[in-house]
């Protein structure tokens, strides 16, 4: 149940919450000549908490004008976390996740335990094969290290479902090209388990006719 939000967000909740606790004590400590510091300090505690897991709160002695502020402020946070938590939760639990690792050549070339697949006999196998320099030259060095591996089109399905799936290799491809397998997978296994990267093949026409 820590997936719905990220790392940074837990970070950022628990230093903010931090914040306000000495937030309140500090204010306390001034107006009060420090007294009985350590008990309010656990009773705040005890109030942001109470409030992040939406529980009653209440103070000896009132509320004053600075406490509501500062609780009234954390109390704005909470419900503000507390909805987006919510709302991705409910997404997880309905939608299948799929760990989208790859979503550009750069993410393909800085991972060192996967490889690429590609088309054999073709303009793109020439072209990565003579590039000299950018993101294609470091393509073709990939099949220099046994990390660019070559195939027919009809083996592209076999190798889809016996090795893209695993996670350790990518198919590197036209777009249209990739949506006919995304297309036949789901027809025979009857659920999503591929996804497009965000960057596609330059996002261009064949990326422009293979440079």
């Amino acid at each position: 149940f820590l997936l719905p939000l990220t790392l940074e967000v837990w970070l950022g909740i628990g230093v903010s919450m931090v914040v306000i606790i000495i937030l309140l004590a500090m204010t306390y400590s001034l107006i009060h000549d420090n007294k009985n510091r350590l008990t309010h300090l656990v009773s705040y505690t005890g109030t942001c908490l109470r409030i992040t897991l939406q529980q009653d709160v209440t103070l000896e002695g009132g509320w004053r004008s600075w406490e509501r502020v500062l609780v009234g402020l954390w109390m704005l946070s909470v419900v503000v976390v507390i909805e987006s938590y919510s709302g991705n939760l409910m997404a997880l639990l309905s939608v299948r996740h799929i760990p989208q690792p790859y979503q550009s050549l750069e993410d393909v070339l800085d991972a060192q335990d996967v490889k690429m697949i590609m088309v054999d006999n073709t303009a793109q196998q020439h072209f990565i094969r003579t590039a000299d320099s950018g993101l294609f030259k470091g393509v073709g060095d990939l099949e220099d290290i046994g990390r660019l591996v070559f195939t027919t089109y009809d083996k592209l399905h076999e190798e889809t479902t016996t090795l893209v799936k695993k996670g350790d290799h990518v198919i590197f491809n036209y777009n249209t090209m990739i949506n006919d397998l995304l297309a036949v997978d789901y027809s025979h296994a009857g659920v999503c388990e591929l996804y497009l990267s965000r960057e596609g093949y330059l996002t261009s026409l064949a990326a422009h006719i293979t440079q």
